[in-house]
């Protein structure tokens, strides 16, 4: 049984409500178990590259209530940034990209540890990822990506990567061996016409959740 340490609080209920109804709770507690999956609350994720995707990512796992998040970029802001840099404003031109987007990133959600790094990501040791629970890699060269993701495939570190050209993107995920919970509609019989036939409808009132756990590949195919 989970102790009340690993169980969010009323003040966590209320902020985190609409990830709560999306995610379900277990997306933010504790893990009581070895086997259970990390919860949000505990998890620490590095963010590699403050362009217009990695705001977009950045924004979202900060609402979403994560413990910590690295920002880490080796370029300064540009005009060309204000196009899609919403973490930014026009006083930030000539400033390192992470370190000025802080300030907004700390005010979408207090509670999430919030710091900079202004160093380039193919400086960094293999030790320094292993502080983290997630790696996100954004307009990265690919060898960037292969190397890093290939290091966290082998200590476990949940691993993702993308990019935006124009209208065109991709993006890459390496969770290794994970839980996952999947809400699907609910079959249910009813009559069709006179006959005694019956056919399955869906009942979009009635759902269920179907828990499951996924392995990935050797992600170095990339």
């Amino acid at each position: 049984m989970a102790n009340q340490d690993q169980l969010i609080t009323e003040d966590e209920a209320e902020l985190y409500d609409r990830q709560i109804r999306l995610w379900g709770l277990d997306a933010r507690k504790e893990k009581s178990l070895q086997t259970e999956p990390q919860g949000l609350r505990v998890t620490k994720m590095l963010l590699v590259g403050l362009g217009g995707l990695g705001a977009e990512v950045c924004k979202n796992i900060v609402l979403a209530g994560i413990k910590s998040i690295t920002l880490m970029d080796d370029q300064n802001v540009t005009e060309a940034d204000f196009f899609s840099q919403f973490l930014i404003t026009r006083e930030d031109v000539g400033k390192n990209r992470a370190t000025a987007s802080v300030a907004r990133v700390q005010e979408l959600n207090p509670n999430v540890i919030v710091t900079s790094d202004e160093t380039s990501v193919t400086d960094k040791e293999e030790a320094f990822f292993k502080q983290f629970d997630i790696v996100c890699l954004t307009y990265c060269k690919p060898e960037t990506i292969v190397k890093v993701n290939t290091f966290c495939h082998e200590n476990n570190i949940q691993f993702f990567g993308g990019d935006i050209f124009g209208f065109y993107g991709y993006s890459f995920s390496d969770l290794n061996e994970h839980n996952f919970v999947e809400e699907k509609p609910k079959k249910i019989k009813g009559s069709s016409g006179e006959g005694p036939s019956k056919k399955q409808k869906v009942d979009a009132q009635k759902q269920y959740l179907l828990n499951g756990r996924c392995t990935s590949q050797d992600s170095r195919r990339l």
